[in-house]
């Protein structure tokens, strides 16, 4: 249990907050309550990593499949079960594949196949040991994305044909089945004519799991969760259902969060968000709301996160922001008003959870803000007491009067340019 400073009345404070049995986060007691959240699942939720498939479509990443192979041992390492490791049509990612394979991952490793040209995919993912197919694009609106396939197969062509698309969709769920994978499909679009009849050929098939796209970003989190209540009552409960959430307006997590809680199985979800447009659901967002949050397994080490999201960032050479969730360098930084009270009352009064739980550290950043704060009850002088030291208030004014030196060139200082000027003013 968490240690709460004797400044707090902890009988109040356990009327807001509950805190986990490890003390490594709080949440509201609201969260928990059924009346407020009745849909909170009770099952564990696959993390399935799009990182490798989805971070080829964003301008400027081109890492090299030794340095993907580096990325892959690591989410293993963390807990990742599952990984979309790319399309089964390029030659370097199924390269790339039979990497992940041959290094004794026990990564399960699914192969992106394009409906337009199945059988050649299959084979090829065969081919590099992939030990599942992903295939969503079978109903797609556009007629491009059928390639060879031609125009009957796109659902928003004048010459669409429903059923030459099921019967090409069963054809291929047959030879992924005669090959021992487990095969996904998916894309059936929320229209009266053809979502029964598609789900219905679905399941029959034998596909193992269906997928659910908010491939624009443009659902809003009821829509989804209708979405997936619907999917659900048409396939029951022993196809998995899965979402896969893009970010354009911001509700990747909010959209993949209540799929959960409408009965999704699944979560595909990319490292940092990286993808084409504004990206998809970040692993480590949806991970960390799923078992803070709701209190859902997720089989993922949380002690590991910061590593690997910061190993994603050298391997696809793009940079955390600093306001990242979680993960940017200020997630856990601190400057003005607020360091008085991380300082004296605990990190539970601004933050959910403790920096360390995710490998992350907490910080303060000592901005002219935090200056404007004098006496001996402002942060300044909390922080000297917290480094062990006696000093009295001619001795703080120095200590301001040297600070002020160090900001003048720059806007902030770090905890530990502060404590370097207070050892100088104390001779200690």
């Amino acid at each position: 249990m968490v240690e709460i400073p004797a400044v707090l009345n902890r009988e109040q404070v356990l009327k807001e907050l509950s805190f986990d049995a490890q003390g490594r986060w709080a949440v509201p007691v609201l969260n928990r309550r059924k009346d407020v959240n009745p849909e909170v699942p009770a099952r564990d939720v696959i993390i399935k990593d799009d990182t490798f498939r989805e971070s080829t479509n964003m301008p400027g990443a081109s890492p090299t499949n030794e340095q993907k192979l580096d990325l892959a041992r690591k989410l293993e390492a963390t807990g990742v079960k599952e990984i979309v490791a790319g399309h089964a049509g390029l030659k370097e990612q199924c390269d790339f594949m039979r990497m992940v394979k041959d290094a004794g991952l026990k990564l399960m490793v699914h192969a992106y196949v394009d409906f337009g040209d199945w059988k050649r995919g299959i084979d090829n993912a065969v081919a590099a040991g992939a030990d599942a197919i992903w295939m969503p694009g079978a109903l797609n609106p556009s007629p491009i994305f059928a390639g060879k396939l031609g125009s009957r197969y796109g659902y928003w062509s004048a010459d669409f044909d429903l059923s030459v698309v099921l019967d090409t969709m069963k054809a291929a769920i047959d030879a992924a089945k005669d090959k021992n994978k487990l095969i996904t499909v998916g894309r059936a679009p929320m229209i009266p004519d053809i979502f029964d009849k598609a789900l219905d050929a679905y399941v029959k098939g034998g596909a193992d799991r269906i997928c659910i796209f908010d491939d624009r970003g443009n659902y809003t989190p009821q829509t989804m969760g209708y979405v997936v209540k619907m999917h659900r009552d048409a396939v029951g409960s022993d196809v998995k259902l899965e979402v896969h959430c893009h970010d354009d307006f911001g509700l990747s997590l909010a959209n993949s969060l209540e799929s959960v809680r409408s009965g999704a199985d699944i979560v595909d979800c990319v490292l940092n968000g990286y993808s084409h447009r504004s990206g998809n659901c970040a692993l480590e967002q949806i991970v960390l709301a799923l078992e803070v949050l709701y209190g859902v397994k997720t089989g993922v080490d949380l002690s590991q996160l910061m590593s690997l999201c910061k190993l994603a960032s050298e391997v696809f050479g793009v940079p955390i922001p600093p306001q990242r969730p979680h993960v940017g360098a200020s997630a856990f930084a601190y400057g003005g008003v607020h360091i008085s009270a991380l300082l004296q009352e605990g990190w539970f009064v601004w933050e959910t959870m403790q920096a360390e739980t995710i490998g992350q550290r907490r910080h303060v950043v000592w901005s002219p803000t935090a200056l404007e704060r004098h006496g001996m009850a402002g942060p300044v002088a909390l922080k000297i007491r917290r480094m062990g030291l006696q000093f009295d208030e001619a001795q703080l004014e120095q200590v301001f009067a040297a600070m002020r030196k160090v900001l003048a060139t720059r806007k902030f200082a770090t905890d530990e340019e502060l404590e370097a000027v207070v050892h100088k003013v104390l001779g200690r």
